[in-house]
């Protein structure tokens, strides 16, 4: 469970490192910029200090299963912000990767009850 945790707090200090590096080279936000910065930031980290909350309150197998889920979005939220604020295309730009937190926030939840499912049918037919 600890190597889970840390998977997750490197992929929120990587997802951070990613925002925080495009955001250094925006010149556009006026007397708002840091404010927006800090919001947008903070928004970046949120599903995965969210999901961390909800490890240590949760039973073991139930925040087993949301560390897998975090860190499945996690993979996903690197690859996508790093392309979508790096590598623009049409259908892939900055606003895709702030909407990411959003998604986080719903699918870590859904990601975790279909994980958690499988865990439980696998024990049972372990058993």
């Amino acid at each position: 469970m600890n190597a889970l945790v840390g998977f997750i707090e490197a992929f929120l200090t990587l997802s951070v490192a990613i925002t925080l590096g495009r955001l250094s080279t925006d010149t556009g936000g006026g007397d708002y910029f840091f404010t927006l910065v800090a919001l947008v930031l903070a928004g970046a980290a949120a599903p995965y200090f969210v999901a961390l909350a909800a490890i240590r309150r949760l039973p073991p197998q139930a925040a087993k299963s949301t560390a897998i889920a975090t860190v499945a979005f996690g993979v996903c939220d690197a690859l996508v912000r790093t392309q979508a604020f790096f590598f623009p295309t049409e259908r892939s730009g900055g606003g895709m990767a702030l909407w990411l937190p959003v998604y986080g926030l719903c699918l870590i939840p859904l990601v975790t009850v279909i994980v958690h499912t499988f865990a439980r049918v696998f024990q049972r037919a372990k058993a």
